[in-house]
Protein backbone atom coordinates (compact mmCIF):
# COMPACT_ATOMS: atom_id res chain seq x y z
CA UNK A 1 0.00 0.00 0.00
CA UNK A 2 1.17 3.33 -0.92
CA UNK A 3 0.27 6.54 1.59
CA UNK A 4 -0.85 9.74 0.02
CA UNK A 5 -1.51 12.52 2.09
CA UNK A 6 -3.86 16.21 1.17
CA UNK A 7 -5.12 18.21 3.30
CA UNK A 8 -3.40 16.63 5.75
CA UNK A 9 -5.52 13.67 5.09
CA UNK A 10 -3.71 10.77 5.52
CA UNK A 11 -4.56 7.62 3.04
CA UNK A 12 -3.03 4.21 2.21
CA UNK A 13 -3.62 3.18 -1.51
CA UNK A 14 -3.00 -0.16 -3.79
CA UNK A 15 0.14 1.38 -5.56
CA UNK A 16 -1.28 1.39 -9.19
CA UNK A 17 -3.64 3.55 -7.97
CA UNK A 18 -3.17 7.26 -9.17
CA UNK A 19 -4.88 10.73 -8.46
CA UNK A 20 -6.20 12.10 -11.31
CA UNK A 21 -8.78 14.62 -9.93
CA UNK A 22 -7.68 16.83 -7.12
CA UNK A 23 -8.71 20.44 -5.34
CA UNK A 24 -6.70 22.79 -3.30
CA UNK A 25 -9.50 23.85 -1.05
CA UNK A 26 -9.29 23.78 2.81
CA UNK A 27 -13.04 24.26 3.22
CA UNK A 28 -15.00 21.53 0.84
CA UNK A 29 -12.95 19.64 -1.81
CA UNK A 30 -12.31 16.21 -3.40
CA UNK A 31 -10.10 13.79 -5.06
CA UNK A 32 -10.56 10.92 -7.13
CA UNK A 33 -8.36 7.71 -7.99
CA UNK A 34 -8.14 5.44 -10.69
CA UNK A 35 -6.20 2.69 -11.67
CA UNK A 36 -5.69 1.73 -15.16
CA UNK A 37 -9.40 0.38 -15.91
CA UNK A 38 -11.32 3.15 -14.23
CA UNK A 39 -11.96 5.35 -11.46
CA UNK A 40 -11.49 3.01 -8.16
CA UNK A 41 -12.05 6.25 -5.47
CA UNK A 42 -13.66 9.19 -4.21
CA UNK A 43 -12.30 10.71 -1.44
CA UNK A 44 -14.76 14.27 -0.29
CA UNK A 45 -14.03 16.42 2.65
CA UNK A 46 -15.70 19.90 4.19
CA UNK A 47 -15.29 21.47 7.11
CA UNK A 48 -18.48 21.84 9.34
CA UNK A 49 -18.83 23.99 12.31
CA UNK A 50 -20.49 20.49 14.95
CA UNK A 51 -20.24 16.90 14.85
CA UNK A 52 -23.26 15.51 12.60
CA UNK A 53 -25.46 12.44 13.26
CA UNK A 54 -24.01 10.26 10.92
CA UNK A 55 -25.83 7.36 11.09
CA UNK A 56 -29.08 9.67 10.79
CA UNK A 57 -27.37 11.36 7.75
CA UNK A 58 -25.96 8.58 5.87
CA UNK A 59 -29.93 7.11 6.52
CA UNK A 60 -31.51 10.03 4.96
CA UNK A 61 -28.43 9.90 2.10
CA UNK A 62 -29.46 6.26 1.28
CA UNK A 63 -33.13 7.35 0.67
CA UNK A 64 -31.86 10.29 -2.08
CA UNK A 65 -29.47 8.01 -3.62
CA UNK A 66 -32.53 5.82 -3.86
CA UNK A 67 -34.69 7.79 -4.91
CA UNK A 68 -32.31 9.61 -7.79
CA UNK A 69 -31.00 5.66 -8.71
CA UNK A 70 -27.53 6.58 -7.98
CA UNK A 71 -27.53 3.70 -5.98
CA UNK A 72 -30.00 0.48 -6.16
CA UNK A 73 -30.12 -2.53 -3.40
CA UNK A 74 -28.59 -0.96 -0.59
CA UNK A 75 -27.54 -1.80 2.91
CA UNK A 76 -26.24 0.35 5.83
CA UNK A 77 -22.49 -1.00 6.77
CA UNK A 78 -20.29 0.19 9.69
CA UNK A 79 -16.38 -0.43 9.38
CA UNK A 80 -13.62 1.03 11.55
CA UNK A 81 -15.58 3.98 12.76
CA UNK A 82 -17.10 4.44 9.24
CA UNK A 83 -20.53 4.82 9.02
CA UNK A 84 -21.88 3.80 5.36
CA UNK A 85 -23.75 2.06 2.85
CA UNK A 86 -23.37 -1.01 -0.01
CA UNK A 87 -24.98 -1.42 -3.01
CA UNK A 88 -25.01 -1.15 -6.52
CA UNK A 89 -24.47 1.20 -9.52
CA UNK A 90 -25.30 0.69 -13.12
CA UNK A 91 -25.18 -3.28 -11.91
CA UNK A 92 -21.68 -2.46 -10.12
CA UNK A 93 -21.16 -2.66 -6.65
CA UNK A 94 -20.09 0.23 -4.46
CA UNK A 95 -19.85 1.52 -1.57
CA UNK A 96 -20.06 4.95 0.65
CA UNK A 97 -18.61 5.87 4.07
CA UNK A 98 -18.80 9.16 6.44
CA UNK A 99 -16.82 9.73 9.00
CA UNK A 100 -16.15 13.11 11.16
CA UNK A 101 -12.87 14.22 12.11
CA UNK A 102 -13.17 16.26 15.46
CA UNK A 103 -9.67 17.27 15.60
CA UNK A 104 -10.25 19.24 12.70
CA UNK A 105 -13.85 19.31 12.03
CA UNK A 106 -13.50 17.84 8.99
CA UNK A 107 -16.52 15.32 7.61
CA UNK A 108 -15.02 12.72 4.82
CA UNK A 109 -16.62 10.09 2.72
CA UNK A 110 -14.96 8.00 1.14
CA UNK A 111 -16.91 6.25 -2.15
CA UNK A 112 -15.67 3.17 -3.28
CA UNK A 113 -15.90 1.81 -6.90
CA UNK A 114 -15.68 -2.05 -7.57
CA UNK A 115 -14.94 -3.06 -11.10
CA UNK A 116 -16.70 -6.55 -10.50
CA UNK A 117 -16.89 -7.68 -6.88
CA UNK A 118 -16.80 -5.52 -3.56
CA UNK A 119 -13.39 -6.35 -2.20
CA UNK A 120 -13.93 -6.26 1.69
CA UNK A 121 -10.28 -6.68 3.04
CA UNK A 122 -9.01 -3.77 0.83
CA UNK A 123 -12.06 -1.39 1.71
CA UNK A 124 -11.49 -2.02 5.18
CA UNK A 125 -7.79 -1.64 4.96
CA UNK A 126 -8.83 1.85 3.22
CA UNK A 127 -10.73 2.68 5.64
CA UNK A 128 -8.05 1.83 8.78
CA UNK A 129 -5.64 4.09 7.05
CA UNK A 130 -7.92 6.73 6.59
CA UNK A 131 -6.73 9.26 9.19
CA UNK A 132 -6.59 13.55 9.83
CA UNK A 133 -3.42 14.33 10.95
CA UNK A 134 -2.61 17.97 12.30
CA UNK A 135 0.79 19.33 12.56
CA UNK A 136 0.64 21.36 15.54
CA UNK A 137 1.16 25.34 14.81
CA UNK A 138 4.56 26.49 13.57
CA UNK A 139 5.39 22.88 12.50
CA UNK A 140 5.55 21.76 8.64
CA UNK A 141 2.41 20.65 6.39
CA UNK A 142 3.44 17.55 4.84
CA UNK A 143 1.96 16.70 1.30
CA UNK A 144 2.62 12.99 0.11
CA UNK A 145 1.62 12.63 -3.65
CA UNK A 146 2.65 12.47 -7.23
CA UNK A 147 5.71 11.18 -6.07
CA UNK A 148 6.71 13.70 -3.96
CA UNK A 149 7.20 14.03 -0.26
CA UNK A 150 7.22 17.51 0.67
CA UNK A 151 6.84 19.56 3.47
CA UNK A 152 5.32 23.15 3.11
CA UNK A 153 6.14 26.04 5.53
CA UNK A 154 3.50 27.04 7.89
CA UNK A 155 0.98 29.39 6.77
CA UNK A 156 1.50 28.83 3.03
CA UNK A 157 -1.41 27.88 0.97
CA UNK A 158 -1.45 25.95 -1.85
CA UNK A 159 -2.00 28.69 -5.35
CA UNK A 160 -0.63 26.18 -7.90
CA UNK A 161 -1.19 22.16 -8.52
CA UNK A 162 0.28 21.44 -12.37
CA UNK A 163 0.18 18.18 -13.00
CA UNK A 164 0.91 16.21 -16.41
CA UNK A 165 2.92 13.38 -17.96
CA UNK A 166 6.51 13.21 -16.43
CA UNK A 167 5.55 16.71 -14.53
CA UNK A 168 4.29 17.26 -10.82
CA UNK A 169 4.84 20.82 -9.37
CA UNK A 170 3.06 22.22 -6.48
CA UNK A 171 3.61 26.06 -5.29
CA UNK A 172 2.79 27.30 -1.79
CA UNK A 173 2.31 30.85 -0.71
CA UNK A 174 1.32 33.04 2.32
CA UNK A 175 -1.75 34.99 1.91
CA UNK A 176 -0.23 37.99 3.87
CA UNK A 177 3.52 37.32 4.40
CA UNK A 178 4.58 38.30 0.69
CA UNK A 179 6.96 37.42 -0.71
CA UNK A 180 7.01 34.51 1.27
CA UNK A 181 6.48 31.07 -1.08
CA UNK A 182 7.80 27.91 -1.75
CA UNK A 183 7.49 25.93 -5.21
CA UNK A 184 8.37 22.09 -5.82
CA UNK A 185 8.92 20.08 -9.13
CA UNK A 186 9.45 16.66 -9.92
CA UNK A 187 10.66 16.05 -13.49
CA UNK A 188 10.44 12.83 -15.70
CA UNK A 189 11.99 11.78 -19.38
CA UNK A 190 15.34 13.57 -17.69
CA UNK A 191 17.80 12.04 -20.27
CA UNK A 192 15.39 12.93 -23.32
CA UNK A 193 15.53 16.49 -22.65
CA UNK A 194 18.61 17.53 -20.22
CA UNK A 195 20.70 19.63 -21.94
CA UNK A 196 24.32 20.44 -20.27
CA UNK A 197 24.32 20.07 -15.99
CA UNK A 198 21.83 20.29 -13.58
CA UNK A 199 23.96 22.98 -12.05
CA UNK A 200 23.08 24.70 -15.84
CA UNK A 201 19.40 23.87 -15.45
CA UNK A 202 19.20 25.48 -12.13
CA UNK A 203 20.63 28.44 -13.26
CA UNK A 204 17.91 28.73 -16.02
CA UNK A 205 15.23 28.55 -13.54
CA UNK A 206 16.19 31.65 -11.99
CA UNK A 207 13.73 34.18 -11.31
CA UNK A 208 14.00 38.12 -13.17
CA UNK A 209 13.66 38.71 -9.64
CA UNK A 210 17.11 37.21 -8.15
CA UNK A 211 19.81 39.84 -7.51
CA UNK A 212 23.61 38.33 -7.18
CA UNK A 213 22.84 34.91 -7.22
CA UNK A 214 25.46 32.63 -6.10
CA UNK A 215 26.07 28.41 -7.49
CA UNK A 216 27.19 26.11 -6.10
CA UNK A 217 27.23 22.59 -5.80
CA UNK A 218 26.45 20.43 -2.29
CA UNK A 219 25.98 16.51 -1.18
CA UNK A 220 23.28 16.19 0.76
CA UNK A 221 22.55 12.56 1.86
CA UNK A 222 25.12 11.09 -0.24
CA UNK A 223 23.70 12.97 -3.30
CA UNK A 224 25.33 15.70 -5.16
CA UNK A 225 22.86 19.00 -5.53
CA UNK A 226 23.12 22.09 -7.44
CA UNK A 227 21.94 25.08 -5.14
CA UNK A 228 21.25 28.54 -5.91
CA UNK A 229 21.18 31.79 -3.39
CA UNK A 230 20.36 35.20 -3.84
CA UNK A 231 18.49 38.07 -3.23
CA UNK A 232 14.47 38.55 -4.30
CA UNK A 233 14.02 41.66 -5.22
CA UNK A 234 10.83 42.55 -7.18
CA UNK A 235 10.40 45.49 -9.04
CA UNK A 236 8.25 48.87 -6.93
CA UNK A 237 9.05 50.77 -4.36
CA UNK A 238 6.74 49.30 -1.96
CA UNK A 239 7.56 45.68 -2.56
CA UNK A 240 8.96 43.66 -0.13
CA UNK A 241 12.52 41.74 -1.08
CA UNK A 242 13.23 38.42 0.58
CA UNK A 243 16.44 35.83 0.55
CA UNK A 244 16.11 33.46 -2.76
CA UNK A 245 17.35 29.64 -2.11
CA UNK A 246 16.60 27.07 -4.66
CA UNK A 247 18.46 23.67 -5.24
CA UNK A 248 17.94 21.00 -7.71
CA UNK A 249 19.12 17.37 -8.33
CA UNK A 250 19.01 13.50 -9.99
CA UNK A 251 16.99 11.38 -7.65
CA UNK A 252 18.69 8.12 -8.13
CA UNK A 253 16.22 5.82 -6.86
CA UNK A 254 13.80 7.43 -9.64
CA UNK A 255 15.83 9.12 -12.20
CA UNK A 256 14.10 12.54 -11.59
CA UNK A 257 14.78 15.69 -11.46
CA UNK A 258 13.54 17.11 -8.31
CA UNK A 259 13.70 20.92 -7.88
CA UNK A 260 12.64 23.08 -4.99
CA UNK A 261 12.76 27.29 -4.61
CA UNK A 262 11.89 28.87 -1.44
CA UNK A 263 11.51 33.45 -1.09
CA UNK A 264 11.59 34.02 2.65
CA UNK A 265 11.17 37.61 4.90
CA UNK A 266 13.01 36.07 7.36
CA UNK A 267 16.72 34.83 7.34
CA UNK A 268 17.05 32.20 4.30
CA UNK A 269 17.47 28.27 5.33
CA UNK A 270 20.74 26.68 5.07
CA UNK A 271 20.74 24.42 2.15
CA UNK A 272 20.69 21.38 4.41
CA UNK A 273 17.56 22.63 5.94
CA UNK A 274 15.62 23.16 2.61
CA UNK A 275 16.59 19.89 1.01
CA UNK A 276 15.52 18.13 3.90
CA UNK A 277 11.76 19.52 2.63
CA UNK A 278 11.79 17.60 -0.61
CA UNK A 279 11.94 13.57 -0.77
CA UNK A 280 10.86 11.38 -3.70
CA UNK A 281 7.44 9.62 -2.40
CA UNK A 282 8.91 5.57 -2.51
Amino acid sequence: MQLWIWRNLHLALPPDWEMLQFSREEAQGRCAFADARQFRLELSWAAVPKAPDLPRLMTDYRSKLEKNKTITDSQPAKIAGWNGLIGLRDALPMSRFGFYHETGSLLTELVFLWPDQRDKELESAILHSCSLRIPAPGDPVRHRAFGMDLLAPAGQLMHTCHIQPALAALAFQHPKNKPEQMRFQRLGMVKNWLEGTVQDWLRKQAPAELRAPELQTQTHEGIQRAVMSGLYHPKGAFRRTGAYLAAAWIEPTDDRLYFLESVTRTPAPTPAQLLTRLRPAV
